[in-house]
């Protein structure tokens, strides 16, 4: 079972108990006392100006304490980037969130749909977010609430970036699932075809830096040929 399927079966059983909000977290995600109700309070003040889908806090890197960037997309799929200083106070327009800390309501997951369960793990946060914002959604990040995160199993300094290192299994999912965006009428073609080559450039770095090359190369040639392969229609 992905996350997919299990944030859907638990938004299921959410409804069931007569839920109204929801928010997401991973496995090993820490928070404190007071980390959801400002978000609450954000969803419910900005639904009232907008159609929200979720709010979501500012990520700080649990291991180098930097701040990750907000990505707001233009019409064409274009990015723009703000990294946080956690100065700010005013809510800031997103296009897309990691689900990790994400707090939407179970209204606007029955009006968007829910996740993906054939994407697994890579880009299911991504595209539902790309599919709430064709809906004509807005989503926003709320600089007073700050969750500490890591992104993959380990990271190595490559030029003037650290490159996330994930295990062959994630990198599977993450260059078919790449591919499976193109294909995906609600996301932008542009950010599609970025996705796919920074996918391959990162795969090639890890061919060249790595030990494990002969597995890196086999779930990278796997990843190709089922990202061309069938994919269900939302």
């Amino acid at each position: 079972m992905g996350i997919a399927q299990a944030q859907n079966i638990g938004c299921d059983a959410a409804k069931k108990f007569g839920a109204q909000f929801l928010i997401y977290f991973d496995q090993d995600s820490v928070v404190s006392k007071q980390f959801v109700q400002p978000l609450k309070n954000a969803f419910l003040s900005l639904s009232k100006l907008h159609k929200v889908a979720l709010v979501a806090p500012i990520f700080k890197d649990e291991k180098h304490g930097f701040f990750y960037p907000l990505i707001f997309l233009n019409k064409y799929g274009l990015r723009r980037k703000v990294v946080p200083t956690g100065n700010e106070v005013q809510p800031i327009p997103i296009s897309i969130a990691i689900s990790s800390g994400t707090f939407t309501s179970v209204a606007v997951m029955d009006a968007v749909g829910g996740m993906r369960s054939d994407f697994f793990i890579d880009y299911v946060d991504i595209e539902w977010c790309l599919r709430a914002g064709r809906t004509g959604y807005s989503l926003f990040a709320i600089p007073g609430v700050c969750m500490l995160h890591s992104i993959g199993d380990r990271s190595i300094p490559f030029l003037k970036w650290r490159l996330v290192i994930h295990s062959e299994w994630r990198r599977y999912y993450r260059i078919r699932n790449g591919f499976f965006m193109l294909r995906l009428t609600h996301v932008p073609k542009i950010l599609a075809l970025r996705e796919v080559l920074i996918n391959v450039v990162h795969q090639v770095i890890l061919l060249l830096t790595q030990r494990n090359k002969a597995l890196q190369l086999k779930y990278f040639l796997r990843g190709v040929r089922d990202g061309f392969g069938p994919i269900d229609r939302v």
